[in-house]
């Protein structure tokens, strides 16, 4: 039986990187890369791509897996935001999508014959099966740029456009501690955290907080923690009691 194989096509420049079983493959926008993505990317969102974006590793039982490297816009397979360290097994006919951009998708095949097919294939606007009000956790649905809340979707008019953005943000980073510098200038769009005050994002956490616990009982405190002295954190879900 031959070795598997994982190739990564790219649709935007027709072209396509070969893994070979023992490869580790880190990609991003550096010549010390193993993949470059300057080769299969261009346009002025380039740089929204981290210089070390993800790496893709093979598995004993004869696949691969992927894993974001704290990049600062995020890497998705499908429709499932990929936390920062945590590794997901790819399969023939998944989707990577970086810096939530559809200008930088990236389909995973087994042939390359067959790839454009494939990449035809690819639902663009999956969406995340919502079961019941009693599913517990944060979601985001990408089809519909909508967060959901222990079951209940939160309308588009519930979140001010700087609260969804604020929430998408902390999302993408979910278990990372993000600092008020880092919400200043990638939320806010400042360069100094002096150029707004404290207490100003403060207030924005606190808002989405008691919006969250609107639709949701407690799940503002639940899915947002400030972090005193270091800044703001998302759960995906809840805090476990300690043993």
């Amino acid at each position: 039986m031959p070795d598997p194989r994982l190739i990564l096509y790219f649709p935007q420049s027709n072209a396509s990187y070969e893994l070979k079983p023992g490869d580790e493959t880190v990609a991003g926008l550096s010549e010390l890369c193993d993949l470059d993505l300057r080769r299969y990317f261009g346009g002025q969102r380039l740089r929204t791509i981290s210089r070390l974006h993800f790496k893709i590793v093979y598995i004993e039982d004869g696949g691969y897996a992927i894993v974001d490297l704290s990049s600062l816009n995020g890497t998705r397979v499908n429709d499932e935001f990929l936390l920062p360290g945590v590794y997901r097994v790819l399969r023939n006919g998944d989707y990577i999508t970086l810096a939530n951009s559809e200008e930088f998708v990236i389909a995973v095949v087994a042939d390359v014959s067959t790839a454009s097919e494939i990449f035809a294939d690819v639902p663009r606007t999956q969406t995340l099966q919502i079961e019941s009000p009693s599913d517990v956790g944060l979601r985001y649905i990408h089809g519909l740029d909508q967060f959901v809340v222990d079951g209940h979707r939160i309308p588009h008019s519930h979140l001010s456009p700087l609260e969804h953005t604020l929430l998408r943000y902390l999302y993408i980073r979910a278990g990372r501690i993000c600092s008020y510098d880092d919400l200043a200038r990638n939320v806010w769009g400042y360069q100094r955290l002096d150029a707004v005050q404290n207490n100003t994002i403060s207030k924005t956490v606190s808002n989405l907080r008691k919006k969250l616990s609107s639709l949701s009982d407690g799940s503002g405190h639940k899915y947002i923690a400030t972090i005193h002295g270091r800044g703001v954190k998302c759960r995906l879900l809840p805090a476990q009691p300690a043993a």
